[in-house]
């Protein structure tokens, strides 16, 4: 590969992705979100894409394997902050062989190196136990719970149910409204820097 690795780190490089990324990258999320994914919707997906290599405040690393083989992505979002979010999703051929640990490490290390951080804040699914005890593993402190997303924006639309009535139908994202489990939370947790750093 020709351009410029951000980090490596035992056989592992990330990459500050590109359009070089894109038809791995899409696959990656179509394995995580099925063909639902924005990425592949044609109305939005060059949007979507674009949007994801533009966007200020965040930033997209490829995590390949000996420079050759993708892995997956590893995101930072408010990238600027004192507390970065980390987010991580790899190929399903890449789980569960260390690749998280690896490439969370190489990127906690080059931040690190580069500006001071309090502590990196990550998200994860209360039904993914696999993502949970990998952090764990890696040193993550649980600081609390939240609801997903979308179960959030489902409580809002049935406050303005309840406060417009009928001018709002129960219609509106029925589709989806089903199809998510409200007993599904995000767990949050802090991930010291300390243990990284070394």
């Amino acid at each position: 590969m020709s351009r410029e690795a951000y980090a490596f780190c035992e056989g592992y490089v990330l990459y500050p992705i590109a359009d070089d990324d894109k038809d791995n990258f899409v696959e990656l999320q179509r394995q995580i979100n099925g063909d639902s994914t924005i990425f592949l919707m044609s109305a939005i997906k060059d949007f979507a894409w674009n949007t994801l290599l533009s966007y200020e405040n965040d930033r997209a690393y490829s995590i390949y394997e000996s420079g050759v083989e993708y892995c997956g992505c590893i995101e930072l979002n408010n990238y600027k902050d004192d507390i970065p979010e980390i987010a991580l999703n790899l190929v399903e051929g890449k789980r569960n062989q260390g690749v998280a640990a690896k490439a969370v490490k190489m990127l906690v290390k080059k931040l690190c190196e580069e500006r001071r951080v309090d502590y990196f804040l990550v998200r994860i699914m209360s039904d993914n136990s696999h993502s949970k005890h990998v952090f764990e593993k890696m040193g993550a402190v649980l600081i609390g719970e939240e609801d997903r997303p979308e179960v959030k924006l489902l409580k809002e639309l049935n406050k303005l149910k309840l406060e417009y009535g009928e001018k709002i139908t129960g219609d509106t994202g029925k589709h989806d409204v089903d199809c998510i489990d409200e007993n599904v939370f995000v767990y949050k947790y802090k991930l010291p820097t300390g243990a990284f750093i070394n």
